[in-house]
């Protein structure tokens, strides 16, 4: 009975091994045919062209565009601050995106039109963008935008 035990074992230790090998040998074929197929679409192609001088360039600061917000003065929401916005603002820098129900949590309320009018409010100021999908709204303004902002003000 042991002995058989251990036969069975080593057949299944053997059957495993050899599909581990099969699998290896396989994706070693795959690998070697993928190279093959790579540099005979490749011939021509040259890495470091004068034309991808100008894509693999670093940017410079001077040439990015900063997008225009407006001052948190101007920005005018019922029961809201400018403290509380500025506040809230900062808060929502360093998110992709946000939601009526982060604006809620925040505020602390559960009304839904008092947090739609302040996501209009902060749409129509630039800080975030347009409803996407699953109604998250993108977060427009980062940190060093604020910081410009509250600089100037």
């Amino acid at each position: 009975m042991k002995i058989s035990k251990i036969i069975k074992g080593i057949v299944g230790i053997s059957v495993i091994s050899g599909i581990a090998y099969a699998v290896y040998k396989y994706g070693e074929f795959n690998g070697e045919n993928n190279q093959k197929q790579q540099n005979t679409d490749d011939e021509d192609f040259d890495f470091y062209d004068d034309e991808d001088e100008d894509f693999f360039a670093v940017r410079d600061d001077s040439e990015e565009k900063t997008h225009e917000f407006k001052p948190f003065c101007d920005v005018k929401i019922d029961g809201v601050s400018e403290n509380k916005l500025s506040s809230l603002v900062l808060s929502i820098c360093s998110q992709k995106s946000i939601t009526n129900k982060t604006i809620r949590d925040y505020f602390g309320i559960d009304d839904f039109d008092k947090a739609s009018d302040v996501l209009d409010a902060l749409i129509n100021a630039g800080y975030i963008g347009r409803m996407t999908a699953n109604y998250r709204f993108p977060v427009l303004i980062k940190f060093n935008d604020y910081l410009r902002l509250t600089k100037k003000e």
